[in-house]
């Protein structure tokens, strides 16, 4: 609280499953309270809102530089990697044109989808919705680009750590999911920031 306004400060969750939908009613109460909303990302920005736009934004950064292929990038571990993607019914030949960094969020978007985690029901969406609606500002503090330049931007060497890592770790997607999901329920940040903490431990470039 400062002398003129008030700033709410409500951790999100990007994917949720169709019965998680609903704002906790601290949430409800600050949305009604203010006057223009403030997110990651604007979510009111065409490029953002509309998800061809978005995918092609995001193909761009994602694209190998000529004479690059991901077989060729990840060299013995390719084989391991195709046999998930034929497994998980997406063609290796389709994506062999993009970086590492680009498949293992593949990998993930994927791994959430079969379990009934969709974008749709994040509350990113559910909030933006509200306020196009309400006709609320909404204001973003970076853009997709942005995030798109620091995956990019990590050496191919991380990248394929990190596609890697993403892989051998399909298996606790389930526990993963629970902990996370049982912990922003609870507004228990301290598990939510342990959470965070070994996620990124592995990866200070992020």
């Amino acid at each position: 609280r400062g002398e003129h306004n008030t700033v709410y400060l409500f951790g999100s969750i990007h994917v949720l499953r169709p019965g998680d939908v609903g704002l906790p009613r601290a949430a409800e109460t600050a949305y009604h309270d203010a006057e223009q909303l403030v997110m990651e990302i604007d979510m009111d920005d065409p490029a953002v809102a509309e998800p061809m736009a978005m995918a092609a934004q995001m193909q761009r950064y994602a694209q190998l530089p000529a004479g690059q292929s991901l077989k060729s990038v990840l060299g013995n571990d390719y084989p391991a990697v195709a046999t998930y993607l034929r497994q998980s019914s997406l063609d290796p030949a389709l994506l062999d044109g993009f970086a590492p960094w680009f498949v293992s969020l593949m990998v993930l978007q994927f791994e959430v989808a079969r379990r009934g985690f969709d974008p749709a029901h994040g509350i990113e969406q559910q909030v933006a919705e509200r306020a196009a609606a309400d006709h609320k500002p909404i204001v973003g503090l970076e853009t997709p680009a942005d995030q798109f330049e620091v995956l990019a931007g990590m050496s191919l060497a991380d990248q394929k750590r990190f596609l890697l890592k993403t892989l051998d770790e399909t298996d606790q997607t389930d526990a993963r999911l629970e902990s996370m999901l049982d912990a922003w329920r609870n507004g228990d940040t301290a598990a939510l920031a342990r959470s965070l903490s070994r996620e990124f431990e592995a990866f200070p470039e992020l």
